[in-house]
């Protein structure tokens, strides 16, 4: 980075981590709204331990997704907007009984069903076979 007139590097870096938070981890987008190069941060954290931590430590998939959570929240209950409701009471009112469940009857009127078909060519291994099948009718 050319030094601008001025700004202290500690003065870059914190500025660079408030962006970091701002725009959700992406590094490309935090060096753009700094004005520095995408490499810059990666140089610094190989020199300063303790930006090392600040800019790697970040939970920043953690705040993109409360943020998104914020953003359905208040397109349903502010917006009143009926599809937001509807995802919002399957996903987060779950205990409450807003699922979707699919029912299927796997029964045959109590005949056996007959999936597969098993072929065995070596005559001890279909004797087992036979013999462990009906054990266990």
């Amino acid at each position: 980075m050319a030094k601008k007139a001025g700004v202290k590097t500690e003065t870059v870096k914190e500025a660079f981590l408030q962006a970091m938070e701002k725009t959700f981890g992406n590094v490309t987008l935090s060096c753009n709204k700094v004005g520095i190069s995408r490499m810059l941060p990666y140089q610094w954290e190989l020199k300063d331990p303790e930006f090392k931590e600040k800019f790697r430590s970040g939970d920043y998939g953690e705040r993109f997704m409360d943020s998104v959570e914020a953003k359905l929240a208040k397109l349903g209950l502010q917006d009143e907007n009926p599809t937001i409701l509807i995802f919002l009471a399957k996903t987060k009112c779950k205990s409450r009984g807003y699922v979707e469940k699919t029912e299927t009857d796997h029964t045959t009127g109590g005949e056996k069903l007959n999936t597969f078909k098993i072929e065995v060519t070596n005559p001890q291994t279909a004797e087992k076979l036979n013999k462990w099948l009906n054990e266990n009718d």
